[in-house]
This record gives C-alpha cells, sequence and structure tokens, in this order.
C-alpha cells in the first residue's frame, strides 16, 4: 500500500475516537504519540508501523466502549 492509503487507514480506523475530520488531520500530522516514542501518526505511517497504529486506535475504541 501506498502511504496516502495507510494514512486513509488511519484516519478512518480514528473516525469512531474523533468524527471531526479536521481534527483527525490534525492529530495525524501534528501531536505526539507517547507509545511511540513521541513520534506523530504521520511519522508512525511513514516508519511502516500503520499495523500497530491501527490496534492502538482499536484498543482505545474498545476502552472507551467499556467505559460508556
Amino acid at each position: 500500500m501506498t502511504q496516502s492509503q495507510e494514512k486513509a487507514r488511519v484516519l478512518a480506523a480514528a473516525s469512531d475516537i474523533e468524527p471531526d475530520a479536521g481534527r483527525r488531520l490534525e492529530w495525524y500530522a501534528h501531536v505526539p504519540i507517547r507509545c511511540f516514542g513521541e513520534r506523530t501518526a504521520a511519522e508512525v505511517v511513514a516508519a511502516g508501523e500503520t499495523r500497530r497504529l491501527i490496534e492502538m486506535i482499536r484498543d482505545i475504541r474498545r476502552a472507551e466502549k467499556e467505559w460508556r
């Protein structure tokens, strides 16, 4: 897959957590993620770790559902 396709996968996975597309794009490009060594989602995808990132997003989604 291309990085564009990987980006789309990550943003789609994150849509359940953050419905606002603009905020998702901001997160993807600019917000450091602690469990990925303070790298942004874009940097994680560029490093070929999309699968791990999507797993983290799914874990967050599951945890949110448990707290509701």
